[in-house]
């Protein structure tokens, strides 16, 4: 009986341009599914409240917006009318100056407007519209949040 040592079978590699072809194919094809799959967040601030105006401390308190923050909502809708068409839906907390902004930017780009509760302002209980002044006074430090769009950078963006 004749036995010889089991051969792997002889395998065959492709060209290195082949593979470095085959490779750059499915790189572009990951990368173009992670394009597709890409989500996109823009977040806008609420237009204008008095307890802006008044550097107050507004936290869960529900103010509607000022004829001022009104023409800010507009502005800011119809910036991202133009400069973001793929816009897909607006999500506000519930509060009132949240969801005036909101509605003017989700009527413009023609999107659902979905009110999500857990996207509400925390409260800050005794501290809730004591002027920032007061706050700084008794050693209160908090952050105001400065504005991450301000009217300014809308007019520049125009």
């Amino acid at each position: 009986m004749h036995h010889h040592a089991s051969r792997r079978p002889e395998r065959r590699l492709p060209r290195a341009k082949n593979n470095l072809g085959a490779l750059l194919d499915s790189r572009r094809q990951v990368r173009q599914k992670r394009t597709e799959m890409t989500t996109r967040l823009i977040l806008v601030r609420h237009g204008q409240i008095e307890a802006n105006i008044d550097h107050r401390w507004n936290g869960s308190t529900d103010n509607g917006l000022t004829g001022q923050g009104l023409e800010e909502s507009r502005r800011v809708a119809a910036h991202l009318a133009r400069t973001r068409p793929g816009v897909e839906a607006v999500y506000t907390s519930p509060a009132v100056r949240a969801r005036s902004t909101a509605t003017l930017i989700a009527a413009e780009l023609a999107v659902p407007l979905i009110v999500a509760p857990g996207l509400a302002e925390y409260a800050i209980g005794i501290l809730e519209g004591e002027s920032f002044a007061d706050l700084a006074a008794h050693e209160i430090v908090l952050d105001p949040s400065p504005r991450l769009l301000t009217l300014d950078v809308v007019e520049h963006l125009e």
